[in-house]
């Protein structure tokens, strides 16, 4: 592989199904997963760690 745009735009599509399959994975098994970037003190939460907290996806309590 190149680095051409057809190679990039097969990555793309290859994240986009990884992504949908672990939104999947995490609303099943009822757990989500979270990031911290400690340096910048900010983080993010998945939808399905909202979903259990009770929250939209737009609210967070996590800053």
């Amino acid at each position: 592989m190149t680095g051409s745009s057809d190679e990039l735009e097969w990555l793309r599509a290859q994240l986009g199904r990884s992504e949908v399959r672990l939104a999947e994975a995490q609303r099943i098994a009822q757990g989500g997963s979270w990031e911290w970037d400690v340096e910048a003190d900010r983080g993010w939460w998945s939808p399905e760690v909202h979903s259990i907290f009770g929250l939209a996806p737009d609210e967070s309590t996590f800053t």
